[in-house]
This record gives structure tokens, C-alpha cells and sequence, in this order.
């Protein structure tokens, strides 16, 4: 189990309950630097969550969305297929 204490709009703490809350509130203050250097790290962080890039690939055969590895994720689709249905392909798919 674990208690919270909210200290901003902006940090929440989680600490184990046998914790006293002073014990909690100065190692939380010990580590104030480092926690403002993490949250203005992450606020000049344009989104969250893993980039992968799109391929649209003619083939014949239905559409179909793939995953073949880590950095890609592919549309296939018919040769001549516009942008809008490739886009629908990939939001059904989601």
C-alpha cells in the first residue's frame, strides 16, 4: 500500500504508508532540483508516446495495416488508392 500527498497541481508523491509525512516532505525537497530539471524536460516535449513511421505500399490484394517491426508501421493498399482512403484504411484499423 501507498499514500499520496499532493503538493502542487503538478507533483504528486506516492510513498509507502509507514512513512511519517515529515520523513516524505524532505527527502521530496532533498530531490527538488532534479524533479524541476524532469518537468521542464518533459514540458518542451512536443507529445507523448512512440513515433513510427508510415509506409503506403500498392499491392494487389485487400488493404491491410502491418506492424513488420519496431520503427514501421505499413498501408497496404491497391495501386491508384488516394490519400483519403488510405487515411480511412489506417483509422479502421485503429
Amino acid at each position: 500500500m501507498s499514500a499520496s500527498i499532493r503538493l502542487t497541481a503538478e507533483l504528486r508523491v506516492a510513498a509507502p504508508l509507514h512513512l511519517e509525512d515529515e520523513a516524505v516532505w524532505l527527502a521530496v525537497v532533498a530531490r527538488l532540483p532534479w524533479i524541476r530539471r524532469q518537468q521542464q524536460a518533459f514540458s518542451g516535449q512536443v507529445g507523448q508516446g512512440r513515433r513510427d513511421r508510415l509506409d503506403v505500399i500498392e499491392h494487389d490484394g485487400p488493404p491491410v495495416v502491418c506492424l513488420p517491426n519496431n520503427t514501421a508501421m505499413q498501408v497496404r493498399v491497391r495501386p491508384g488508392t488516394d490519400s483519403d482512403k488510405s487515411e480511412a484504411v489506417l483509422q479502421q484499423w485503429y
